[in-house]
């Protein structure tokens, strides 16, 4: 009895001496995963979404039940677009507690932008419950509803909020976009103009208040007049008027004047002759990923005949601002061959602002039918400032077989689109064609006139 008193007096002395190291090492281990938690999340935030996720694998494999791990982890993937391991993730977390409050506002974000836009309203719907997150869930559930583009329920949602909150911009630019999509332009001036004046440096609202500007009607005028040198031949006129009307960003209607292959054509150039064209044409963007341009001509011949003409293209606009250009030209006329051309180009976006742009074009020549065939690459550079450029190189084939000409065609062009003042822009363009027949330098000069009525 004696000695077991003495044994549990011993392990009292030890445990007494040990804890404070216990302690000690307890709080060692906590500061090192806090430390590769937010290792990681300054990694999220920067948009090195690999880096975090790779350093979050790791983090959790030692802490498997860490909770902002978890929840940055499943953020991380809709960040980067992995909606469907997000949302895993968030269900994963769910599981465990089906109120858990951040994991349901960042399941609701994740279904709003993969365009689960049902999912996202219910899954915000469920998040109000709770007390402590409520603010957050609301904003979520008015975002779902922008996204899902009900703006009836967005704008009675930010109006709730912006009520609360009377100093927040950003419950201001949500109102705004709801009356955007309803297509009230007015009424979404007045909220961005709102946010910028609680914040004269708020971007969102800047460009936000700008496109209201840009979906308004209006009327735009095109002038193009410039030089033409073929081969000893030149000449210097109008090449191009164009009359628009933007009914809304999505639909465009135009008539065209164009004299064009008048200044071009070795042989009208040589002979003075004018062959203008005149055209009705339009565009129509059916939804965000399909729109289609249609326009109807008449070219008039030195003779006194008139050639028709049909060109229709068909715009896909494809995930991450991809675009697949397919479309085709055709002219014919009662006893003359008839001509056509059909084409392939793409949008390949390498970053905001620059684009390669690469086209196919293959046709056939009315006169001496001929086939053709052209590369084209070009290099596009769109800047904040409303500068666009545009260079690129084109090299081609054709089927014609005669002594002493090239069955090759090789050029290059430079296009430039500059603002002059708000409502003007001007317009340069440099061409250069070795072609079969003729080589042709082209300098032309242009005005860009918009305005609303």
């Amino acid at each position: 009895m004696k000695k077991s008193k003495q044994l549990v007096l011993l392990i009292k002395c030890f445990l007494k001496g040990s804890l404070p190291f216990i302690f000690l090492l307890g709080s060692i281990a906590l500061a090192a995963q806090e430390d590769s938690f937010e290792q990681a999340r300054q990694l999220a935030f920067a948009g090195q979404h690999d880096a975090a996720s790779k350093a979050l694998d790791a983090l959790l494999a030692e802490y498997p039940d860490y909770l902002p791990a978890q929840l940055l982890q499943a953020s991380n993937y809709a960040w980067s677009q992995h909606f469907k391991q997000s949302v895993a993730a968030f269900q994963h977390i769910l599981a465990q507690d089906p109120q858990q409050a951040d994991a349901l506002i960042g399941l609701g974000y994740t279904y709003a932008w993969s365009g689960a836009t049902a999912k996202a309203i219910s899954t915000f719907q469920k998040a109000l419950s709770s007390e402590s997150r409520k603010l957050e869930a609301l904003k979520g559930l008015g975002y779902a509803y922008l996204y899902g583009r009900q703006p009836e329920a967005a704008r009675e949602v930010f109006g709730r909020l912006a009520e609360d909150q009377p100093d927040s911009p950003e419950f201001y630019n949500a109102l705004g976009q709801a009356y955007l999509q309803e297509n009230k332009l007015e009424n979404a001036r007045q909220f961005f103009e709102k946010a910028l004046t609680l914040d004269p440096s708020n971007t969102d609202a800047q460009q936000l208040l700008e496109n209201t500007y840009a979906m308004a009607p209006a009327w735009g005028v095109d002038l193009w007049g410039g030089f033409s040198a073929v081969d000893e031949e030149n000449r210097l006129g109008l090449r191009l008027v164009q009359l628009s009307y933007q009914f809304n960003p999505r639909f465009l209607a135009y008539a065209r004047y164009d004299n064009t292959l008048s200044l071009d054509n070795l042989d009208f150039v040589s002979r003075k002759n004018n062959v203008p064209s005149a055209w009705l044409g339009g565009m129509a963007g059916w939804n965000s990923r399909l729109a289609t341009r249609l326009e109807y001509g008449a070219r008039f011949l030195p003779d006194g005949g008139a050639q028709q003409l049909v060109r229709l293209e068909q715009v896909f606009y494809l995930k991450k601002d991809f675009n697949l250009h397919l479309g085709g030209y055709s002219g014919f006329a009662g006893d003359l061959p008839s001509e056509w051309v059909g084409f392939a180009a793409l949008r390949l976006p390498i970053s905001e602002a620059f684009s390669f742009e690469p086209a196919f074009y293959y046709g056939e020549d009315g006169a001496i039918r001929t086939r053709q065939q052209r590369f084209v690459l070009a290099g596009k550079l769109a800047l904040p400032s409303k500068l666009e450029l545009a260079i690129g190189g084109f090299y081609g084939t054709t089927n014609l077989e005669l002594e002493n000409t090239s069955q090759n065609i090789a050029g290059g062009y430079l296009l430039a689109l500059f603002p002059l003042s708000k409502q003007l822009q001007g317009q340069l363009a440099v061409n250069h064609e070795e072609g079969v027949f003729a080589s042709a330098t082209v300098l032309a000069l242009g005005l860009k006139f918009r305005f609303q009525p």
